[in-house]
This record gives structure tokens, sequence and C-alpha cells, in this order.
């Protein structure tokens, strides 16, 4: 790995706190693209809650374009997913999503205590 893609990994990770929404649209992401209406259907929300979290998932270099496709209405919508496990970003939001899933499981385990 090149020195500036450690640093960039580096900033990202101590930098790198996501709210709930936004986990919730990584973890759809992880398993295939999507469209914003796609992953709207599946969370059961608005979909301005879903277009403003894929923003500042892009912005956050942990979401990018992978297509479009034309949708019922005949519109173009683009196709989301996680960047590339190439991309220095890749790792910490894989990390972040291993965190999280940990502290549900937490969560879980000390309800039932």
């Amino acid at each position: 790995m090149q020195q500036t893609s450690l640093i960039a990994y580096k900033e990202i990770e101590e930098n790198l706190t996501l709210g709930k929404m936004q986990i919730k649209v990584l973890q759809i992401l992880r398993t295939s693209d999507k469209t914003n209406k796609q992953i709207k259907t599946i969370l059961n929300c608005e979909i301005n809650s879903i277009t403003g979290r894929t923003n500042e998932l892009v912005k956050a270099g942990l979401v990018e374009k992978k297509g479009s496709v034309i949708q019922e209405n005949g519109h173009r919508a683009f196709l989301w997913g996680v960047v590339s496990s190439t991309s220095p970003t890749y790792e910490a939001m894989e990390n972040h999503l291993l965190a999280y899933d940990v502290m549900k499981e937490v969560r879980k385990w000390n309800i039932t205590q």
C-alpha cells in the first residue's frame, strides 16, 4: 500500500463517525448495489432520509456510483455501492460496521442477562 493511501486511511479511521441510518444504508449496499428508491423500500422510510445519507457516504468516500438503471417511471437512477476493496476507505468502513455489529450483540446480551 502506498504511503498516501495509509495516511488517507488513518485520517478516515480517526474521523469516521456514522449515524444509525448511514450504517443501515452501508449494510444494505455491502450486499449488493442499489438505487436510493430500492434502499428506501428495504428500510421503509422516506426517500429524503436515504438521499441525504447516500450523499454523506459518498462525501466520506465509503459509497460510490456503480452505474445507473431505468426505473419503472422511465427516469434514470444511480446505482450505489460500497467502494472497491482496494480503496483506502474500504477497511475503515468494514471496521466501523464490525464495531457496530459487535455493539449490537453486546446490547442484546446485556438485555437478556
